[in-house]
């Protein structure tokens, strides 16, 4: 009975997860990257998973050019109280995880990724 609500509780929040990434303004600069958003879930004392509600995503980037590239999250200016955001540096054919905080009303996303070559950050 466990999974059946465990799974029918991830099944509701594809959704959620799904249109995310459409809300994450970026700036690429031309080079090949990936991005996936999604809201960070958690669980309950049911058993069941759902989006924590916090305004905190998780965004997965993964740099599928030939050279080292910088990424950064830039929060808007109702976002997150660090002015400086989250940095990764890819080499070619590697992912970050990097955290993203939402506005507290509407969950919606005022930040920024930008990736440049990394020798020019």
């Amino acid at each position: 009975m466990n999974k059946f609500l465990l799974i029918g509780g991830l099944t509701a929040c594809l959704p959620l997860l799904a249109t995310a990434d459409e809300d994450m303004h970026k700036e690429l600069n031309g080079l090949n990257i990936e991005t996936s958003l999604s809201a960070v879930a958690s669980a309950n004392n049911t058993g069941s998973t759902t989006a924590s509600g916090d305004g905190t995503h998780v965004l997965k980037v993964t740099n599928h050019s030939d050279q080292v590239v910088e990424c950064h999250v830039q929060p808007g200016p109702s976002d997150s109280p660090d002015p400086l955001g989250e940095r990764a540096t890819l080499q070619p054919g590697k992912g970050a995880t990097l955290r993203v905080d939402a506005r507290s009303t509407g969950n919606s996303i005022d930040a920024k990724l930008v990736c440049v070559p990394a020798h020019t950050m």
